[in-house]
């Protein structure tokens, strides 16, 4: 009776290893090739995927005339690699989708130039301009986060098809993501010369995170909607030598060796 039950228990711990082996053979990745716009253009960066699967990014070439130019796109599996357009301008990138498809990134109006540089909400195939600025960031509850002309960080909040726009942070703003429970992102050099991760919302306002030991500046690129922010440290100024890092509860971890 003992053998016969060893035997049952060294055939049940096998199937285990080899159910287990085949659910992590599942994971398997391929690479797909995203095609291109034609004409001109002579490179790609991807910016943002969504829970659709759909992927922005930012072409850039040179015309017929050796003028550069830059176009953001979207992409999916039905419809491939689109264009999204422009202000008119040379210039036009995509920072940022939503899970609905909004996309939100900058285009110029001709001239170029800051003063003619523009932020902008993409939805239902048309541009909507936001006003002088960029927008590098939305979640899935119609915010777009970005910055101003001037530096400052911005928050347009499209309500029933108007837009509201809160200004927030010093003059040295730059917001680079934004969560579903409107938690900002990114840098500011308000608390910092060589710049300082924070996290701003408008109940708690702006809250610079903290730094570890030898590190003199950093940058928050990203933030899950439990809270927790990745981003760099910078450990020295003169070669500006960045470590990956994570803020979980309001305690900084590098992540990586030495």
């Amino acid at each position: 009776m003992k053998s016969k039950s060893v035997v049952i228990l060294f055939a049940a711990v096998i199937c285990a290893i080899i159910c287990a082996s085949s659910a992590f053979a599942l994971t398997r990745y391929k690479v797909t090739d995203l095609g291109t716009l034609g004409g001109g253009y002579q490179s790609y960066m991807t910016a943002a995927i969504n829970e659709q699967g759909q992927v922005v990014g930012t072409g850039t070439g040179y015309d017929s005339n050796g003028n550069y130019f830059s176009r953001g796109f979207i992409w999916d599996k039905e419809t491939g690699m689109v264009e999204i357009g422009s202000f008119g301008g040379s210039e036009s990138r995509v920072f940022d989708i939503s899970d609905t498809g909004q996309v939100v990134g900058l285009s110029d109006y001709p001239g170029g130039g800051t003063q003619n540089r523009h932020a902008f909400l993409w939805q239902n195939g048309s541009l909507i301009d936001l006003g002088n600025g960029a927008a590098t960031g939305i979640n899935n509850n119609n915010q777009i986060v970005g910055t101003s002309p001037f530096g400052t960080g911005v928050v347009w909040q499209v309500v029933d098809n108007n837009i509201v726009k809160i200004a927030f942070g010093d003059n040295d703003t730059r917001p680079q993501a934004i969560n579903d429970l409107g938690q900002i992102v990114g840098c500011s050099w308000g608390a910092s010369p060589h710049g300082q991760a924070f996290v701003w919302d408008q109940v708690n306002g702006m809250q610079y995170l903290p730094l570890m030991p030898g590190y003199v500046g950093s940058v928050a690129t990203d933030i899950n909607q439990s809270g927790q922010v990745v981003g760099n440290g910078m450990s020295d100024t003169l070669f500006y030598i960045q470590k990956p890092a994570v803020w979980m509860d309001g305690v900084m971890e590098y992540i990586g060796g030495a």
